[in-house]
């Protein structure tokens, strides 16, 4: 079976180097790997094309603003029978292809991978985002719905920088990533999550699949304002799929394994006093968020203006 490896972008023509390179180190080659280019004014034309001959390049632009639309694109014109998803700033292991191959071969199931964090700073804001790093991890196998016979365990959510599947899945659904819904990167996941499992399919973690995620903090009021879009999305979810005791959420938890009151009080156990005090923070805007995003998708569906891109 024959796989692609597609990888949304937009102006990080350095890091989408930095992954490309470690495409170009695998034990087992990808077949095709499609750059989709989401309106980038840097150089990432010229970094792609620079790996013809190396890899089995195809340039696409994607004129839509979004990663959601990145992917998708990507997916509508990949000729693999396997489609491996990759965000420019991670890093794919050396046995990160022959492990998608191996996985999802012939399997009617959605894998998602082992992301590795690795920040260039160890300030504040780096400490609270890797706390909710950890509190993902540990929401990961808290939230498990079971194992299969090879020991890897059925997940509720997938994250899109590092995920594979069988092209045939896109079939049972209507588009992959919801980018009029989700026009930022942060709840299209939790949405295809929810949907492919309404359509029948496992999400399953692959400890083997690992990537290295190079990621910088935010700060301040862009801290602030990704912070309010993660509630948001998480409250269109909540409106859009209903109760929240089938909800099972990424970072933070309103199904009955894990409320909003136990996160606090695991946060207060954890951090020290500003970084908790930051954590509050954060949480009182995506609380702010979550109502907006609730609200949102309630009174579009009233209107009727509630559709998928």
């Amino acid at each position: 079976m024959k796989i692609s490896v597609i990888i949304p972008t937009h102006n990080r023509a350095l890091l989408l180097r930095q992954c490309l390179e470690h495409l170009a180190i695998q034990t087992v080659f990808p077949d095709e790997v499609l750059v989709v280019d989401n309106a980038s004014s840097d150089s990432t034309k010229t970094v792609a094309e620079s790996f013809v001959g190396r890899l089995p390049i195809r340039y696409l632009f994607e004129p839509r603003r979004g990663p959601s639309f990145a992917r998708n694109r990507g997916a509508r014109e990949a000729k693999g029978d396997i489609l491996g998803f990759l965000d420019d700033d991670q890093w794919p292991d050396k046995n990160w292809v022959a492990e998608a191959k191996k996985i999802c071969r012939g399997q009617n199931m959605v894998v998602t991978g082992n992301v590795r964090y690795r920040f260039r700073r160890n300030d504040l804001w780096s400490q609270v985002f890797q706390f909710r790093i950890g509190l993902n991890r540990l929401l990961l196998y808290k939230l498990s719905s079971g194992q299969l016979p090879s020991g890897k365990i059925i997940v509720h959510s997938l994250d899109s920088g590092n995920f594979c599947l069988a092209k045939k899945v896109l079939s049972s659904l209507d588009v992959l990533f919801d980018g009029q819904l989700f026009p930022r990167p942060a709840g299209e996941q939790q949405d295809l999550s929810e949907r492919l499992q309404l359509a029948g399919f496992k999400i399953v973690y692959d400890p083997k699949l690992v990537t290295r995620h190079q990621r910088e903090a935010k700060r301040g009021w862009a801290w602030a304002k990704a912070s309010f879009y993660w509630g948001r999305d998480f409250g269109i979810i909540k409106a859009k799929y209903g109760a929240p005791a089938k909800l099972k959420r990424l970072f933070q938890g309103d199904a009955p394994e894990f409320s909003r009151r136990e996160e606090i009080s695991y946060a207060r156990r954890r951090l020290s006093g500003l970084a908790f005090l930051l954590f509050l923070f954060s949480e009182a805007i995506m609380l702010a968020g979550e109502w907006y995003g609730w609200l949102f998708f309630k009174v579009q569906s009233i209107l009727g203006k509630s559709q998928r891109a």
